[in-house]
């Protein structure tokens, strides 16, 4: 692919034909709470040892080169079938 810097690596595949509501998801963030048992806050969160983990598309992983164990990372997140009771 023309166009690339050096580093990148083209995707085997057009995101924009894996569109799903509007969005190309690249990945998802599984929780262990549910309805009637999600904390309210990050405090509350972490106070029951449990965490959220994040699943991503394998075919995205590439794009983690170079980054560090511990490395703060922004995640943009659809909430589906979230709720706090």
């Amino acid at each position: 692919m023309s166009g690339q810097r050096p580093g990148e690596v083209a995707l085997g595949f057009d995101p924009g034909d894996r569109v799903d509501a509007g969005l190309t998801f690249i990945g998802r963030i599984r929780s262990p709470w549910s309805k009637g048992n999600a904390p309210k806050n990050i405090r509350q969160a972490r106070e029951t040892g449990e965490a959220a983990r994040i699943e991503l598309d394998p075919a995205y992983a590439p794009a983690l080169t170079g980054l560090n164990v511990g490395q703060a990372v922004q995640l943009l997140y659809w909430v589906d079938r979230g709720s706090v009771t």
